[in-house]
C-alpha cells in the first residue's frame, strides 16, 4: 500500500517560511504555491512546498552580517586614506 502524501496548513507553511499566514495566501492565490482548497481551509501537498522552496533566491548571511534592503550583503567596504581618498583608487 502506498503512503499517504504529507499535507501541511497555511499556519504550518508560515511557520517553515518564517512568513505571515496572509503571505502564503497570497501565494496561493496567484498560483505560485499549488492548494488545495477544502471548504474554506487550503491544504498544500508536501511536494508543493518542496517545489517552492527549490524557486527561493537564498542569499546566506552571518548573524554579525546584516543584510541590506535589497536582501544581498555588501561584501565591498571602502576605507578612507589619509589623505582625504578612499583605499579603492577613488
Amino acid at each position: 500500500m502506498a503512503t499517504d502524501p504529507q499535507y501541511w496548513t497555511v499556519a504550518e507553511i508560515a511557520d517553515v517560511l518564517r512568513t505571515s499566514k496572509m503571505t502564503v495566501y497570497r501565494l496561493i492565490h496567484n498560483g505560485t504555491l499549488d492548494a488545495h482548497q477544502i471548504g474554506r481551509t487550503f491544504r498544500i501537498p508536501d511536494a508543493a512546498l518542496t517545489t517552492y522552496q527549490k524557486t527561493i533566491p537564498y542569499t546566506p548571511t552571518s548573524d554579525n552580517t546584516p543584510a541590506n534592503s535589497n536582501g544581498h550583503t555588501d561584501q565591498h567596504t571602502s576605507t578612507q586614506t589619509q589623505e582625504g581618498g578612499t583605499s579603492d583608487g577613488s
